[in-house]
Order: C-alpha cells, then sequence, then structure tokens
C-alpha cells in the first residue's frame, strides 16, 4: 500500500509538469505571432487574437490527448509493476512460509524427543527416590519400634520400682504416723483423764511439780473461753474422723476424735496470742499480714434459717445483729456430755451447714476483723500446724518492733508492704488447696475402708440432699451418696430450700437431720465415694 501511493504522487508531479511546460510553449508562440519579429507591420490585432484562440484551443486539446495517453501510459506502467511486486512477494511469502513450517516441525520433533527422554529420566529418578526412601523408613522405623520397645520396658521397669519404693514409703510412714498418733493420743488420754478431769490421786502425786501449773492454766482456758463467747465467738462442733490403720497402711477402724480439755485449753492460749500480736502491730501502723473472715451473705443465711427450722430450732431473729447470738446458742447447747452418739452426728451436720452460709476466711494486708471469732483484729502469729503466713509475721515483728534486719531493702516500709500482698494471696491459695487434698485423703482411706462392707447394713443421718441424691452420714463419719434411681418406692419431689424430698404417691417425706438404714452397694476408690442404698427410717 505505501508502494502504490508513492507511485500516484509520482504522476500527479509529471502531469503538473507537462501541463506547465505546455502552457509555457504556448504562451511563446502566441507573443511571436502577436509582434512581428523582423519589424513588419502587426496585422489587424482581433484577427490575431482570434487566430491565437483557435491555435490555442487546438493545442491545448492535443496537450490534453498527450497528457491522457501518456497518464493511462504511466498508469498502466504501475499496475505492471505492482502486479510484478506481488507476485514477487507472494513467491517469497510462500518460499518464508514454507521454509518456517519445515523449521517448526523439526523443532516440534525435537522438544518432543527432548520431553520424553526428560520424563524418562524424572520418572527414573523419581522411583529410585523413592525405593530409597521406602528403605529409609522402613529401618527408621525398625529402629523407632526397637527404641520404643527397649525404653517401654525401662520405663516400666522404673515405674514399677518408684511404685515398689513408694508403696514401702507409704506403708513406713503411715506406719510411723499410726504408730505417733497412736502414741501420742494414748499419752494426752491418759493425761487429760487422770489428772484434769478425773483429779487422780495417783498422778497428781506423780506429777504434783506441774499440777498446779496445769489446774491454773486450765481455769485460765475458761477464762479466756468465757470471754471470747460473750463478745459474740462461734464454737463450732465438728466430727473429726480418727483412722486407726494396721501395720500395712490399711484402714482397721474409724472412729470420732474428741477434743479433750488439754487441747482446748492450748487453742484457748493460741487465739489470744495471736489476738495480741495483731493488735500490736496495728498500733505500729507497719505492713502486716492478717487473718480476716468477713460476714455471711443475706443469701446464705436465709438458707440456713431455714434448714435449721427442719432440726426444730426456733430461728425468729428480729435482726441480722442477733443473729450471731442466737446461732451461738445453738452450738452452745451441743456441748452437753450427755448427749448420745447419733445426736452428736446431728450436732456436726448442724455445724456443718452454719460453716458452709459463712464465707471462707483468708489473709489479707488490710485488717477488716474476724466475724467468726468476733475479733476486731487477728493474725496467724502461732497454730496447730506451722504456717507460711506464722513465719512472715514472726519476721515483721523482728523487723519493725524488735528492730532486727530482715531485710537489705533500703526502705522496708515498701519492701514488706508489697511481699505481705503477695504473700497473703498465695497463701490464701494454698491454703485451700491443702484443704482440698486433706480432705481426698481421708475420704480415699473411708472408701477403701467401707470396701470391707459391701452389703451389710447401717445406721445414719441424712445430711444433705441435692439435685442426684441423698447423702447419709453413718456414726463413724463415713458420708455416701443414695442416688434417685435407687428409691424405686416413688417419685420425689426436691425441696432443696427446705432440705427435704417427698414423695409424689405415698407423700413420703425425707428431710435432713433424719434418722436411716442404709445398705452399702458400692464403692469407687478412683472417685473416693460409697454408694448406699435407702431402706427406710430409723426409728
Amino acid at each position: 500500500m505505501k508502494n502504490k501511493k508513492q507511485k500516484n504522487q509520482t504522476l500527479q508531479i509529471v502531469v503538473v509538469v507537462v501541463i506547465l511546460v505546455a502552457l509555457f510553449t504556448l504562451l511563446g508562440l502566441s507573443l511571436a505571432k502577436l509582434f512581428d519579429i523582423n519589424g513588419n507591420s502587426i496585422p489587424n490585432v482581433l484577427d490575431k487574437i482570434e487566430l491565437l484562440d483557435e491555435n490555442n484551443n487546438k493545442q491545448t486539446t492535443e496537450l490534453n490527448e498527450a497528457v491522457t495517453d501518456s497518464k493511462d501510459e504511466i498508469i498502466e506502467n504501475i499496475n505492471d509493476s505492482e502486479s510484478s511486486i506481488n507476485s514477487n512477494i507472494s513467491s517469497k511469502y510462500y518460499l518464508l512460509d514454507k521454509s518456517l513450517t519445515e523449521k517448526t516441525n523439526a523443532l516440534t520433533v525435537l522438544l518432543n524427543t527432548s520431553f520424553t527422554n526428560l520424563n524418562n529420566n524424572v520418572n527414573n529418578t523419581r522411583n529410585a527416590l523413592l525405593t530409597a526412601l521406602t528403605n529409609s523408613q522402613n529401618a527408621i522405623h525398625t529402629d523407632l519400634d526397637n527404641t520404643r520397645n527397649h525404653l517401654g520396658n525401662m520405663i516400666t521397669n522404673s515405674q514399677n520400682a518408684i511404685h515398689t519404693d513408694l508403696n514401702n514409703t507409704r506403708t513406713h510412714l503411715g506406719n510411723m504416723i499410726t504408730n505417733s498418733m497412736n502414741s501420742i493420743n494414748t499419752n494426752i488420754d491418759e493425761t487429760e483423764k487422770t489428772i484434769l478431769e478425773d483429779n487422780d490421786k495417783e498422778l497428781i502425786s506423780k506429777y504434783q511439780d506441774i499440777v498446779p501449773l496445769l489446774q491454773n492454766m486450765e481455769e485460765l482456758a475458761k477464762i479466756l473461753n468465757n470471754m471470747r463467747l460473750k463478745r459474740g465467738s462461734f464454737e463450732f462442733e465438728s466430727l473429726e474422723p480418727k483412722l486407726i490403720l494396721d501395720e500395712n497402711g490399711k484402714v482397721i477402724q474409724i472412729e470420732v476424735r474428741i477434743r479433750r480439755t488439754a487441747e482446748k485449753l492450748i487453742e484457748e492460749f493460741m487465739l489470744v496470742a495471736n489476738e495480741t500480736v495483731a493488735q500490736a502491730m496495728t498500733w505500729l501502723d507497719v505492713p502486716f499480714i492478717y487473718r480476716v473472715h468477713e460476714e455471711p451473705k443475706d443469701e446464705k443465711l436465709t438458707r440456713l434459717l431455714l434448714a435449721l427450722d427442719q432440726f426444730g430450732y426456733d430461728m425468729k431473729v428480729k435482726n441480722k445483729k442477733a443473729l450471731p447470738k442466737t446461732l451461738q446458742q445453738i452450738l452452745l447447747d451441743m456441748e452437753n456430755e450427755t448427749r448420745t452418739k447419733s445426736e452428736k452426728i446431728k450436732d456436726a451436720i448442724v455445724s456443718r451447714l452454719m460453716i458452709r452460709s459463712m464465707t471462707k476466711a483468708k489473709y489479707q494486708e488490710t485488717n477488716i476483723g474476724h466475724f467468726g471469732l468476733a475479733s476486731s483484729c487477728y493474725t496467724h502469729f502461732t497454730s496447730p500446724i506451722r504456717r507460711y503466713p506464722d513465719l512472715l509475721v514472726h519476721r515483721l515483728i523482728k523487723e519493725f518492733m524488735l528492730g532486727k534486719k530482715e531485710t537489705f531493702a533500703t526502705n522496708p516500709v515498701s519492701y514488706f508492704m508489697e511481699k505481705v500482698n503477695k504473700s497473703a494471696i498465695q497463701a490464701s491459695l494454698t491454703e485451700r488447696k491443702a484443704e482440698v487434698l486433706e480432705r481426698d485423703c481421708v475420704d480415699l482411706k473411708k472408701t477403701e475402708y467401707m470396701s470391707n462392707f459391701i452389703g451389710e447394713t447401717f445406721k445414719g443421718i441424712l445430711s444433705s440432699i441435692t439435685q442426684y441424691g441423698l447423702y447419709i452420714m453413718l456414726d463413724n463419719t463415713v458420708e455416701g451418696l443414695v442416688k434417685y434411681n435407687q428409691m424405686t418406692d416413688d417419685y420425689y419431689e426436691i425441696d432443696e430450700l427446705k432440705g427435704r424430698v417427698k414423695g409424689e404417691k405415698t407423700r413420703k417425706v425425707y428431710q435432713i437431720g433424719d434418722k436411716v438404714i442404709v445398705r452399702v452397694i458400692k464403692t469407687n476408690l478412683e472417685k473416693r465415694a460409697v454408694e448406699f442404698r435407702l431402706l427406710r427410717k430409723d426409728k
């Protein structure tokens, strides 16, 4: 297309040049005829002009014909040249296309051959790698199995050895603890029974040097106890089991541990010592760790009053401030030594209901008093068992009361303030964990003991009611569950608020405090649980 356009432009230029040449020629001829070049006279001008026009027209016609002929000839030459060029281009394009096709086919064949060879090499390599991996995996699995079996045997042997050592150690410690406890209990029982309670003349004579001191201590303990009760302190009656073990650490008997005079007087001295230390440190206005007990919540008190009503207590309390005195009187009535064993079990259940209605005592750095002891300021300076808060109190006394350095900190007040805060939180947490652990251990031993009495019947008292059954406490403090699906004589409606269940058809009622007869049907050491079947009420 570009060559054709150039040819047309060239043709147009040639035509213009030819026309211009013809016009200039004509003009020259006309001027020559108009004037006589040889000096002759000029003919009539009009005739000359007319003749000139005729010649001019004739020449123009001839020139147009010549131009047309030249144009046609040029166009024809151009067309011939174009056809020749197109023919050459088509021929060369055909040859080029043929050459490209042949080269493309050759390249395709070459590529296909290369791909085939490459695929074969890849497949061969992959198969070789898979074979090597499979062999390696098999070898590794074999080694792992051998190692695992070897380790398993080592671990099993180690576990067996550890279990054997633990069992031996546990048995040995159990025997030591049991012998120590039996020896201590025997000595205490003999001393209390003969000197402080029975005034045995023989032993009074034997220990005459300390008898006056023991008698004064007993009298002082009674004075301290009366003072504490007057201000509203509670005396909760609890049934602490005494587990008697054989030489192999197995429970052979469960008894109720009795708090005797010696224990009570020591407890009174301990309480007054704790209060005295707490008050003295409070006056110094220094960092200190307190044992605090908040007032119970109204909701829990309401549930307690309803439960106590089921036990036959008149709980018409005018206001909340009068409640502690009312509860205290109930607890004091329980201290009557003439009460039977079943009555003491019932008293323990009532005490437990009261304790559960209270908030948990805890440690903290700010003093809010102790509700259960009716104490405005209390701590653990000393206790039956040594606790970490006791040791921290000792350090605080040395630092701020006795002037002995207990820290290298430049600011002891700031140091102990932070330490007391963290220690109070940690001590409260670990105390709850220790209580759970102790309870679980005792429950495990109780369950182990009751496993010897499957199928036998016992007397007990209905201690609590839940959504899944009734809990019965035996005279030996063992507590077991009677599931509702074992009470097949009726469908029982549960009233937890009033602490009772009622038969839908028979209208039979079981409530907290009822004496019942049960049979041991199952024990579960893993869950530390005893299961009873309720036979009937005990008359």
